[in-house]
């Protein structure tokens, strides 16, 4: 069931990529030499890209990217998505 579900996960996402460790000794290694030679991330710009918002008239923001992204998500139907948008 897992499996299917990532599957359907990557049709969807086709630039997604996964990685699949055997521990989380492994997993903090394998980042570490996956970050090498690269600068830490810039908390500003983090802050930026999450700013591209719109703010409706009743002041409620709302992240169109993200309602986009969990729309496509398998299971996710107009009926239950502004219940999982909380």
């Amino acid at each position: 069931i897992i499996l299917a579900k990532m599957v359907v996960l990557v049709l969807h996402f086709p630039k997604l990529r996964l990685i699949w460790s055997p521990s989380p000794r492994y997993t903090s290694e394998l980042f570490r030499v996956l970050k090498q030679g690269r600068e830490q991330p810039d908390p500003a710009a983090a802050q930026a890209v999450a700013a591209e918002v719109a703010a409706g008239d009743s002041g409620v923001v709302v992240n169109h990217r993200a309602m986009e992204a969990l729309r496509k998500c398998p299971g996710v139907t107009p009926k239950n998505a502004p219940i999982l948008m909380g």
